[in-house]
């Protein structure tokens, strides 16, 4: 952990995630990544850690309730301080507004905004005292054009992006 510089990324075992992770990696951060399915996750923090990247692993749903307390602990645990929050876990399922039934709206809603405010208030103390103590700390949320342009047949989708990019708005704001 080069400088102490350590970071959490969510929805690390694949896609964005994994990518953000790999550059995080590279640039000589200390990585605890979470995602779901634990193999995918295991075999994504392996891979990092053959190029030298010390990693921890929370294999956790993002939307349970207590999963930002568990993650922000364990990586406490590892690395004691964090300069760095990303939430790139994601999920997305076509649907009309016709179509979108509570169950997608309230999944949707789950992962991209619930899970990312609960992780970002549980890790918000240590980004603080990052910032006070190296002027620097970083929450990033990753949205979707989504977010900001109606894309027909992802109403649920969209919606939950837009409300994410809000949430990045607020925080940015206050913070």
């Amino acid at each position: 952990m080069r400088g102490g510089q350590a970071a959490i990324v969510t929805g690390a075992s694949r896609g964005i995630g994994q990518a953000v992770a790999t550059v995080l990696g590279a640039e000589g951060f200390a990585l605890t990544l979470v995602a779901r399915r634990e193999g995918p996750l295991r075999a994504a923090a392996e891979a990092l850690a053959a190029t030298g990247v010390a990693t921890t692993v929370v294999a956790t749903d993002v939307v349970d309730r207590d999963a930002a307390a568990r993650i922000v602990a364990a990586h406490r645990g590892a690395y004691g301080r964090l300069v760095v929050v990303v939430a790139a876990a994601g999920a997305g399922r076509p649907a009309a507004v016709a179509d979108t039934d509570d169950e997608l709206l309230s999944r949707m809603l789950a992962v991209h905004v619930e899970a990312p405010l609960r992780l970002l208030r549980a890790a918000l103390p240590d980004l603080q005292a990052a910032g006070a103590e190296h002027g620097r700390a970083l929450a990033v949320l990753i949205a979707s054009l989504a977010g900001v342009a109606a894309v027909p047949g992802f109403a649920a989708y969209s919606a939950a992006k837009a409300a994410a990019v809000s949430l990045a708005a607020s925080v940015s704001a206050e913070e």
